[in-house]
């Protein structure tokens, strides 16, 4: 939505709005909540106005002082007082409404909230302390709705989607991408697999989290294939800007994802306030969250001339391997 757009709508509704709500996601992302904040301040000036999100639970400190005079939540929204004193309930499980758009061809939503594993890199555990999972019988309702509203493309945002038995149960199996559950995914039509490799160096590996090594993202591949999917429907993500690592290994890694008969993706690095490897990091952090930002560390960390060669050296793996 265009700034103009956004002021005529804040006026239209002016004469009944006390309340304010706005969200927030990355840290470094804080300049547009900052500039939304000021535009609904200075245009319904008589509002009291809430912010919330992930930006304010992981840098509350930070927020506080750049909005002095908002009210600033800190952890999950429902569970504070705030929702409680304008009893603002939403079930754990309650599904996206989609309603409000007049044309959609896919839909996104999780069939989990958090996450149980415990990266040095990430942060999903102290913004969802706990890894739940939606009942199954909740997951197929809403399939089956939206399925029957003409929507064929379902994108899951899950952080550890394979973990959780539940979506298997919609595909009718479960456990990880073993020979069976490859078949199922590919029998059910799911068009695109985008697989977490990250890196194939030892020490990235281990220190990141220790949640896959190559023979294991081989075994997932290899299985894939053999149930009919090709390179151009397997993706994988390699970490680039991860602390340690220079543009060789970066390289390797994408050649071992291109080898292994996947398509490969860059996932650049940003270094998150409230991370274990984040204390092992010189930038001042806590006192500028635009120092998280993805761009600008992987060029920090790596120099813009090997961001350049590592971009390319994968266009051309793709463009060689026929993806592109």
């Amino acid at each position: 939505m265009e700034e103009k757009e956004f002021i005529h709508l804040l006026y239209k509704h002016k004469k009944i709005v006390n309340y304010v709500f706005i969200t927030s996601y990355m840290t470094y992302w804080y300049k547009g909540v900052e500039k939304t904040y000021e535009i609904i301040k200075n245009t319904l000036k008589e509002v009291q106005i809430f912010i919330g999100g992930i930006y304010p639970t992981l840098m509350y400190k930070h927020a506080k002082e750049t909005f002095k005079e908002a009210h600033v939540i800190k952890g999950d929204f429902f569970s504070s007082k705030t929702a409680n004193d304008f009893n603002l309930q939403v079930s754990f499980e309650e599904m996206p409404d989609y309603s409000f758009y007049k044309k959609r061809d896919y839909v996104v939503f999780n069939t989990s909230s958090g996450c149980p594993l415990r990266c040095n890199y990430c942060v999903v555990y102290k913004i969802k302390p706990e890894y739940t999972t939606f009942s199954y019988k909740s997951l197929k309702n809403f399939f089956n709705s939206q399925k029957d509203k003409g929507i064929k493309n379902f994108v899951f945002y899950d952080d550890a989607l394979l973990l959780n038995d539940n979506f298997y149960k919609l595909l009718e199996y479960a456990k990880y991408i073993s020979k069976e559950n490859a078949k199922l995914l590919y029998k059910a039509n799911v068009k695109r697999l985008y697989l977490g490799l990250e890196s194939t160096n030892k020490k990235t590996m281990l220190e990141s989290g220790n949640k896959i090594d190559t023979s294991d993202f081989l075994k997932a591949v290899q299985n894939l294939i053999k149930a009919g999917y090709s390179s151009k429907q397997i993706h994988s993500y390699i970490l680039m800007g991860y602390p340690g690592e220079d543009e060789q290994d970066i390289k390797e890694s994408i050649k071992f994802a291109s080898r292994a008969g996947t398509t490969p993706h860059l996932s650049e690095f940003s270094p998150i306030t409230g991370s274990k490897i984040i204390k092992n990091l010189e930038l001042p952090f806590e006192k500028e969250p635009l120092y998280q930002n993805n761009t600008f560390w992987v060029n920090y960390y790596l120099g813009s001339e090997s961001v350049k060669n590592i971009k390319n050296f994968a266009l051309q793996l793709r463009r060689k391997n026929g993806i592109i």
